[in-house]
């Protein structure tokens, strides 16, 4: 009795860590079987990395190289692990990166379950949602590619990690928070919306637990993706009519226009021909 009063206690306690490593080892296995997959992305990435590599790593001049209609600095932390990456392992840079990938994969379900246990979820509770990540399409699917989706996918879990968990009002906290800004900022032009999100739970947290107390949360929460869906609408409305002229909202309206939700997830896409 008292052995399995003790199984189940050692179970309890590492119920959450347990399930993570055979979570972890599941995708790891999955990926690797799979092996690595260029997409027409990968070509920009290593091309860049090659330009900066060519400019002696100095970016200064690397961003006034390249005319493209996002700046290049938003690109900056991910060209840079590849043009080190490139330069010191030659041609087997790839499997490097792909190892990278997986190790980035890992500390992102681990932020995940940290940022879940000091919030005091349940331990069952998280141990069953890292279940729900076996059946994610995306974590599959993207760590298999020579992109830079997981790196940005945990710098972002480490972002609200630094937000969570820091002391308000304490001056390293405030440190941490720019950092982790900083380090998004650097690394995808779809950045600055997560920024004000976080600057804004770091910088007002009176006001932004306000927004999370739980009555008539879901209704707060679908009121604020409605106005934002219906503010996106109308900027991209504009722009195909040519009251805007910009050249990111025409690179982002072709995608809409060829019905792609989610690139290289075609089950997404919408038919417009078959809904019209």
């Amino acid at each position: 009795m008292s052995r399995m009063l003790f199984i189940k206690t050692l179970m309890q306690r590492h119920i959450v860590w347990a399930t993570l490593f055979f979570v972890y080892t599941t995708i790891s296995l999955v990926i690797l079987h799979r092996g690595s997959i260029s997409s027409p992305d990968t070509g920009a990435w290593i091309s860049r990395a090659k330009i900066l590599i060519g400019h002696d790593f100095n970016l200064f001049t690397f961003y006034s190289d390249i005319n493209f209609i996002v700046p290049m600095f938003f690109y900056t932390i991910p060209i840079v692990i590849f043009a080190i990456l490139i330069s010191i392992f030659n041609d087997q840079w790839i499997v490097v990166y792909q190892f990278l990938n997986l190790i980035t994969l890992f500390f992102g379900l681990f932020l995940y379950v940290k940022i879940a246990l000091h919030l005091e979820v349940r331990k069952w509770l998280i141990a069953l949602s890292l279940l729900v990540f076996l059946i994610s399409v995306d974590y599959l699917l993207w760590p298999s590619y020579i992109l830079t989706d997981t790196l940005f996918a945990t710098l972002v879990m480490l972002a609200i990690y630094a937000v969570i968990t820091g002391a308000n009002n304490n001056f390293r906290y405030y440190i941490v928070t720019f950092l982790s800004s900083l380090l998004l900022l650097f690394s995808r032009p779809s950045s600055p919306p997560y920024i004000v999100v976080l600057l804004f739970f770091a910088f007002f947290p009176s006001l932004s637990q306000k927004l999370l107390i739980k009555k008539n949360l879901l209704f707060r929460l679908a009121l604020i993706s409605l106005i934002a869906a219906v503010f996106f609408s109308i900027i991209i409305i504009a722009s195909a009519s040519g009251l805007i002229e910009n050249k990111q909202l025409d690179f982002y309206r072709q995608f809409i226009e060829q019905g792609i939700v989610i690139h290289d997830r075609p089950e997404t896409a919408i038919n417009y021909d078959s809904t019209h």
